[in-house]
C-alpha cells in the first residue's frame, strides 16, 4: 500500500478558533475482499455464498476538514466535514453459476 497525506492544524492567535484540514490518496495492490453471492433457490427463499476474493488493486482519495470556535465564554462550536472516494481498479467477479446443495 502506498499512501500520502498532508494536514494542517492552525490555532488563532487569541486561541478562539482552531482549523485543522487534510488531503489524502491511498493505493492499494494485491488486497483481499469479502465477497457474497445470493442466488434463488425453489421455494422463493435465497441462498448465499460467501467468501473472500482477490480484489487485485484499489484506490481511495479526499479531504477531511473540521473547525471549532469560542463564540462566547463556555459555549463552543465546531463543524466538520470530509469525502472519501474509494474504489477497485481491477476486481474479477467470482465465479458464476455456483448451485446450492441439494439436502
Amino acid at each position: 500500500m502506498t499512501n500520502y497525506e498532508f494536514g494542517v492544524k492552525s490555532e488563532s492567535a487569541d486561541k478562539r478558533l482552531r482549523l485543522d484540514a487534510d488531503v489524502f490518496y491511498m493505493d492499494w495492490k494485491d488486497i483481499q475482499a469479502d465477497f457474497a453471492v445470493g442466488q434463488q433457490v425453489p421455494g422463493g427463499g435465497v441462498s448465499f455464498i460467501t467468501g473472500i476474493a482477490n480484489a487485485s488493486a484499489a484506490r481511495s482519495y479526499g479531504f477531511e476538514a473540521q473547525a471549532t470556535a469560542l463564540v462566547a465564554t463556555g459555549l463552543t462550536v465546531g463543524a466538520g466535514a470530509g469525502y472519501d472516494r474509494a474504489y477497485y481498479v481491477r476486481y474479477p467477479t467470482p465465479r458464476r453459476g455456483w448451485e446450492p446443495r441439494e439436502t
